[in-house]
């Protein structure tokens, strides 16, 4: 989709400002970061916008992610649809704190018509977490998944 300018929006929970950019450039994930991916989210075409090629991808279910998991994997960024059938980002981001997670939570959304509600529930309920958050046009709500 060379050419696309689809608007995405960005926010950083740091920092509480949403922040519109283009599509083509954008690399949350750096090289040799590792990812826990939780969910079935697709890591292909919309998420791979984000992810820097030479980052580890580890997949787990909702189920398993606990203290153990995130010690023994050490992930720098834990990344997640916002809705999911099975579990929302509040719903992991209480496992996260409770695992002692200290790296960045990236949560994946369609665009949604106020995306400053979800930031701000997400600060008033986890302010020790770093979120990171991606609202766009061709990230499907992951409740299909």
């Amino acid at each position: 989709m060379s050419g696309d300018h689809s608007k995405f929006i960005f926010a950083s929970q740091n920092t509480g400002e949403l922040h519109k950019f283009v599509k083509p450039k954008l690399n949350i994930v750096e090289k040799r970061q590792i990812v826990l991916v939780v969910g079935q989210v697709f890591t292909t075409g919309h998420t791979t916008n984000f992810i820097a090629p030479g980052a580890r991808l580890i997949f787990v279910e909702y189920d398993d992610v606990d203290q153990k998991v995130i010690s023994d994997i050490t992930p720098d960024v834990v990344m997640s649809h916002l809705m999911c059938r099975t579990f929302d980002f509040l719903d992991l981001a209480t496992s996260l704190h409770a695992a002692k997670f200290t790296g960045c939570y990236l949560v994946i959304a369609p665009l949604l018509p106020n995306p400053d509600i979800v930031i701000a529930e997400a600060h008033s309920h986890f302010p020790e977490l770093k979120f990171e958050f991606v609202f766009g046009p061709e990230i499907p709500d992951g409740l299909s998944n």
